[in-house]
Formats: structure tokens, C-alpha cells, sequence
């Protein structure tokens, strides 16, 4: 009996020293500077249009960027024109020295190309270490009734199309009703095998990280082109086809017969329109979309066809101006007083002293502090910090533009910029300026010569993401 007694007082002697283990702490990393280095861009497409008779053509480019983590941001985008050949260099920055979970993301970006005046041949684009071939036209060469694609009829005698023979709808006119499998091409309206291809064209409107309140609705439109050879009548689709659906349909037709909509020819650029609403709580949201033809088959951008189109909003976590529609208008207060933030005016009057004095040493004139600037600035700050959210755009929507006016400051000219990070080496005034001035819009911000008058606004607040939040507003009167 005493050697049980024993053995159940050593175990519970074993327990008690390992619940008595200090439990590690947990502390924010020591941080760096931000770190600024070449984009790794996996694949880049061209889409070429020239859309009249005699006219220049349009190219873009729409580069496919990889981002190991949320903390990597595109910097910026430089484009350099030679002979026979564009050079794109496309820098990020990664916000060193805060959590941030190792979630690789894809990032499309549209590049205009300016190829004015340029002969017509073969050219090519490298966009850092992706390259891609294409061909110009000479515009006058192109008739303007010229509107087919190889291996279809001539313009003056038009393939018809929704026709019950059209094999585009597989099953009819005596057709097996078997479906291609996934990434297969379809038919033409002859019967002729074609190519189901989509190009991205551009946001028409709400662009990547548009801010958002709760619930709030929206309509997302895109401008795409049936970058294929296979004419989509009725019975494509854009689908859902992943991700979070926003409360918006599971499918929206592209081409609708009865509003008089007609089919989308290859080469066509168009645009199509969801709508859509924020989730009831705040976070980063992104919803994807994928073409879908009569059969049920998708595909989508790239050389894959299977990159999809997206639409990525953020959503506040508190909303300090009520539910949309009851009384919150844009440049009011900017957020709640009560998060718990703390402003550090030292850090206001540093980052003042040290845009003046790179302003001076540029031959330029030093700029006033106005306390209406300040209140704007310094609103904005709050938000961000209290929001949890980084944008030039606030939680209640407006713009700086709305700010500065609310604070009753009549200006000919305005500008913001934003930064934002918390410790030393990364946060503190020195490094924030130096990002400004190593980014060409911030910098053309700080170098303007025709404004006059400055506004600083810092506030941290320890439960944010980052932190520390900046904001500095130009303004002429």
C-alpha cells in the first residue's frame, strides 16, 4: 500500500513541475527596414487591339506577379522603351518586422505600352525576367471591314451563329451531348475546332483593396475580351468559382438575347457587372470567376486559361457611422476617439523637419504647419489605426480630398501621403520619409514646388497590424 502511495505522489510531483514550466512569451520581432527588391513575375500575356481602320494599335500587358506573403506590396512599375524591344521593371516592398502569415499571393497588373509612331514587326517585352514576343500591324494596311478571324468566312458573308446546327452547343442538331473535359477547346460555329481564351482588360470599377463597411453593396464591373477564336453566344457565362460569393449570383450571363446583347466575337472587348455585398464582418475578402460555355466547361486568363478574374475588397471591423444609409458622410469624423490610440506630436514635428529640410536642399521652399491640414491629417491616422486598415480611402469613403475640405480648408491644390510600421528602424519618422522619397509618386509629393502649407498626423495604436500610421497632407490654398 506504501509504495502505491508512493508511486502516485511522484507522479503527481512529475505533473505539478511540468505545469509549473515557464510558458514562452510571444514578442512582436525585432523590425527591419522595409525591403525593396525585384518582383518575381511568373508569366506575362499581350493583348493587342487596334480598333479602327488606320489607327494605332493598343498592347498591354498583364503581368501574373508572385507575392511570398500580405506584407509584400508592388512598389513600382518602370517601363523603358529601345529599338525592337519594352524593358518593365517591377519592384515591391515587403513590410519587414510584423506578423504576417506566409501566404503566397498572385497579383495581376495591366501595363500600358506606348507604341506610338513604331513601325510595324516584331517586338518583344521582358518584364524583369518573364519575356514575351509580339507583332504590330501596320495600321493602314487593315481593311475597315476587316473583322474575321483566320479560317472564318469573309466579313461579307458571316458565319451565323445560335443557329440549331451551332456546335457550340453541344447535344443539338443530332450533335452527341458530350461535354469536353476541362481546359479543352471548343468548336466554331462550322464545326471546326477553336480555341476558349479570355483577356483582362482592366477594372471598371472597385479596384484591388477598395474599402468597404459592413454589408455595404456594390456592383463590380470588369472589361475583358474573348481573347479565343470561338464566338460565345447564348449560354456563357461568368461563374463563381471560388472564394468568397460576396451574395452575388452563382452565374451572370454574358450574352442575354432578350436585352438585345449580341454574341461576343473573338477579338471583342466587353464588359460584365455583379452585384454584390460586403460580408458582415471586417477582413480582406477576394472573389474569384471563371468564363463558363453552354456545356459547363471553364476557363479563364493566361496561357493555362485557368488564372482567374477576381475582385479583393476590405471590410472594416467597426463602423463608427452606422449601417450604409443612416447618416455617415464622407470626411466626417474619422473613427472612434476611444481604441485606444496614442499620438506622438515628436514624430509629427520630426517628419516636419525632415521633408523641409529635403525640400531646401532641392531649392525649394520650406512648408507651414496649418492646424486644419494637422486635424485632417491626424483623422485619418486614427482611422487607419483604429479601422485596422491601410488606404487613402476612409472607412466612411471619402477621400483626402473630403477630409481637408470638412476641416473648412479651401485649397487649389492637395495631396496625401501614408505610411505606416511601428519600431525603430521601420516606423520611426527617418524611415518613413526615406520609403517616401524612394517612391516616385511620394516623392513628386514632397518635391511639388506650388504647394505651401503641410499637415502631419501620427497616432499608434498597439492592436492594430501595424501599429504606427502616418499621414501627411500638401495643400496650396
Amino acid at each position: 500500500m506504501l509504495s502505491k502511495f508512493k508511486l502516485v505522489w511522484f507522479l503527481l510531483l512529475l505533473l505539478a513541475a511540468a505545469c509549473s514550466e515557464a510558458t514562452p512569451t510571444t514578442s512582436r520581432p525585432e523590425p527591419t527596414r522595409v525591403q525593396k527588391m525585384v518582383a518575381k513575375v511568373s508569366k506575362i500575356d499581350v493583348l493587342t487591339l487596334a480598333p479602327e481602320a488606320g489607327e494605332t494599335p493598343e498592347v498591354r500587358l498583364v503581368a501574373q506577379v508572385e507575392l511570398p506573403d500580405p506584407c509584400t506590396v508592388i512598389d513600382e512599375i518602370n517601363t523603358a522603351r529601345f529599338a525592337q524591344a519594352f524593358r518593365v521593371t517591377i519592384t515591391v516592398s515587403r513590410m519587414a518586422g510584423v506578423d504576417c502569415p506566409s501566404t503566397p499571393q498572385l497579383v495581376d497588373r495591366i501595363i500600358p505600352l506606348d507604341v506610338a509612331g513604331l513601325p510595324a514587326g516584331a517586338y518583344q517585352a521582358v518584364v524583369n525576367e518573364a519575356v514575351a514576343s509580339f507583332t504590330l500591324e501596320d495600321p493602314q494596311s487593315r481593311k475597315p471591314a476587316e473583322t474575321e478571324q483566320p479560317g472564318e468566312a469573309p466579313a461579307a458573308e458571316p458565319t451565323p451563329t445560335g443557329t440549331p446546327a451551332s456546335p457550340e452547343q453541344p447535344g443539338t442538331a443530332g450533335e452527341p451531348a458530350q461535354a469536353p473535359s476541362e481546359g479543352e477547346d471548343g468548336e466554331s460555329d462550322r464545326g471546326e475546332p477553336c480555341e476558349q481564351k479570355v483577356g483582362f482588360f482592366g477594372d471598371v470599377t472597385v479596384p484591388d483593396d477598395t474599402f468597404f463597411r459592413r454589408e455595404e453593396r456594390f456592383t463590380k464591373t470588369w472589361k475583358l475580351r474573348n481573347e479565343g477564336t470561338c464566338t460565345w453566344g447564348e449560354g456563357y457565362a461568368l461563374a463563381f468559382a471560388g472564394g468568397e460569393l460576396l451574395n452575388a449570383p452563382l452565374a451572370v450571363p454574358l450574352v442575354d438575347p432578350a436585352g438585345g446583347q449580341a454574341a461576343i466575337a473573338p477579338g471583342d472587348i466587353f464588359t460584365v457587372s455583379v452585384n454584390m455585398a460586403a460580408p458582415a464582418q471586417g477582413g480582406t475578402y477576394v472573389s474569384r470567376w471563371l468564363i463558363q460555355d453552354p456545356a459547363g466547361v471553364r476557363f479563364g486568363l493566361g496561357a493555362s486559361r485557368q488564372d482567374v478574374i477576381y475582385v479583393r475588397i476590405v471590410v472594416g471591423w467597426v463602423d463608427p457611422f452606422g449601417s450604409p444609409g443612416t447618416g455617415g458622410d464622407a470626411g466626417g469624423p474619422p473613427g472612434p476617439a476611444t481604441c485606444g490610440e496614442e499620438r506622438d506630436p515628436g514624430f509629427e514635428s520630426q517628419v516636419l523637419s525632415l521633408l523641409n529640410t529635403i525640400r531646401v536642399q532641392n531649392g525649394l521652399r520650406q512648408l507651414s504647419s496649418n492646424p486644419q491640414l494637422v486635424n485632417a491629417a491626424l483623422g485619418h491616422s486614427t482611422d487607419m489605426a483604429c479601422n485596422n486598415f491601410t488606404s487613402h480611402t476612409g472607412s466612411n469613403g471619402s477621400t483626402f480630398r473630403d477630409r481637408i475640405s470638412a476641416q473648412g480648408y479651401t485649397f487649389t491644390y492637395a495631396s496625401e501621403n501614408i505610411y505606416y510600421g511601428f519600431g525603430e528602424g521601420f516606423g520611426d519618422p527617418q524611415t518613413a520619409v526615406d520609403w517616401w522619397m524612394n517612391s516616385q509618386e511620394h516623392r513628386e509629393n514632397i518635391l511639388n514646388p506650388y504647394v505651401t502649407e503641410i499637415g502631419i498626423g501620427y497616432v499608434y495604436y498597439a492592436s492594430s497590424q501595424y501599429g504606427g500610421y502616418y499621414t501627411v497632407n500638401f495643400a496650396r490654398p
